[in-house]
């Protein structure tokens, strides 16, 4: 990886309260054209999280933790934010596990270094949720000491 012509960069994100705080009304939106789900489905679905909403004083925000579909609500919400983050330039290896996010980015070597901290966070930004500043960070492995 060190002599193969590229700058590396590694950005660690975590979403701040990601259960709590996913938007409803962007989910819902989801919900309704993903052609996976029968329309039972959907209706079941969006009355989870109504009475979610009911139950946590009339909240636009939030899945809810402990019910069967959590898990699968948030992989929902998330599919297009993966898509956008795998999306950005250099990015050459992606994986998350529910809100915590890492990306290996790959330069060449020639250009300058640019931070990619900012473009994950702002497509986090987008999708309505927050970043986590105490556990999202940047490293990169191009500023290291010559071993040789």
């Amino acid at each position: 990886m060190a002599m193969d012509g590229y700058k590396y960069h590694i950005v660690r994100a975590d979403i701040k309260t990601f259960y709590e705080s996913a938007p409803q009304e962007k989910l819902i939106e989801k919900l309704e054209f993903d052609s996976l789900l029968s329309i039972k489905s959907r209706r079941i679905l969006k009355q989870v999280l109504e009475t979610y909403a009911t139950a946590n004083g009339g909240t636009d925000k939030g899945i809810p933790r402990g019910v069967n579909v959590s898990a699968d609500l948030a992989e929902l919400y998330m599919r297009d934010l993966d898509e956008k983050i795998k999306q950005l330039e250099g990015v050459c290896f992606y994986a998350r596990y529910v809100d915590d996010i890492i990306v290996f980015f790959a330069q060449p070597k020639h250009l300058d270094s640019q931070p990619r901290l900012p473009s994950v966070s702002q497509v986090i930004i987008s999708f309505g949720l927050e970043v986590n500043e105490g556990k999202t960070y940047e490293v990169s492995l191009s500023k290291r000491p010559n071993l040789e």
